[in-house]
């Protein structure tokens, strides 16, 4: 019995001894990261990044640590910071927003590398600091499409030239609203129109040309163009865009007239022919049966006589 209270005993001391361990080991202060996330990999210019984590902080009365959020470039310069968080404590949460447009980023490039980190700051006397989570993700530009609407490939000289343009993201279809869009119709000779749009809450222009003093028969390409634009990718789409003469197409209509008329006389003339021929030697067979029977009654005549 006396040595089953001192194995007990035994198992006692090393227990606290373990406790007292392992609250060494856990120095003073000290930070754990529980968790630490954003909610994507990819954003737009135009979108906000979500930040939340989860941590431990705990120091001594007198001494100075926190933690902070960082946003960093691939060069590891400092764009975005949060406030410092010195609160003591387990399981503390928080949560950010940033707004990418609001980051001093150089928007001219298509797309851009971040780095997101979770800093923290340690002063016992001795200075630890450095970051103990880090996750990478990628702001890029939005890619745009074209829709024409109403438009003609073909038209005459002297028509109007009419239609609509719409203007969207091509990643998710979001219109671009109050967006300027520079309209050109070029040919190998230079430039014959050049005009700027804006575009409406649905992305529209609407194009209505009716002076084609600069605009001859011919062909020509109508080209949009986008460009200044720090959350969409620099844009330009092309279409061809054919003028033709009425006039032509009239002649072209009294030329098929023609032919056709003389196709058809043409195919009138062997039946034409068929019909003479076969009139003639009608009356070819007439004329023979006529004379063969004057001769039958002659003979017929004199042999009565004689």
């Amino acid at each position: 019995m006396e040595k089953k209270k001192k194995t007990i005993f035994f198992l006692i001391i090393v227990f606290i001894g373990i406790i007292n361990l392992a609250n060494k080991g856990r120095c003073s202060p000290y930070i754990i990261v529980w968790y630490f996330n954003t909610d994507k990999e990819t954003y737009y210019y135009d979108e906000e990044i979500y930040i939340n984590a989860s941590w431990d902080l705990n120091y001594e009365v007198g001494q100075t640590s926190f933690i902070q959020i960082k946003i960093l470039d691939n060069a590891w310069d400092l764009l975005w910071n949060s406030s410092l968080y010195s609160q003591k404590g387990s399981h503390l949460e928080g949560e950010w927003y940033i707004n990418i447009e609001d980051l001093d980023l150089p928007f001219n490039n298509t797309s851009i590398d971040l780095i997101v980190a979770f800093y923290y700051y340690l002063n016992t006397g001795v200075i630890t600091d450095g970051y103990a989570e880090v996750r990478y993700i990628q702001a890029i530009k939005r890619n745009i499409s074209c829709e024409l609407i109403d438009f003609k490939q073909n038209i005459n000289y002297g028509d109007l030239l009419q239609f609509k343009a719409r203007f969207y993201s091509s990643d998710d279809n979001i219109n671009l609203t109050n967006h300027i869009i520079n309209v050109k119709i070029v040919s190998n000779e230079g430039i014959h129109y050049t005009n700027n749009f804006t575009t409406n809450s649905s992305g529209m222009i609407e194009i209505i040309i009716s002076n084609f003093e600069n605009i001859t028969i011919g062909i020509y390409n109508l080209i949009f163009e986008i460009y200044s634009d720090k959350f969409y990718t620099d844009s330009t789409f092309e279409y061809q865009l054919i003028i033709g003469s009425i006039r032509n197409d009239e002649s072209g209509i009294e030329s098929n007239n023609s032919e056709t008329q003389e196709n058809t006389t043409i195919n009138f003339i062997p039946i034409i022919f068929s019909i003479l021929s076969i009139s003639v030697l009608g009356f070819l067979i007439f004329y023979h049966n006529n004379i063969k029977k004057a001769k039958q009654k002659d003979l017929a005549d004199l042999t009565i006589k004689y």
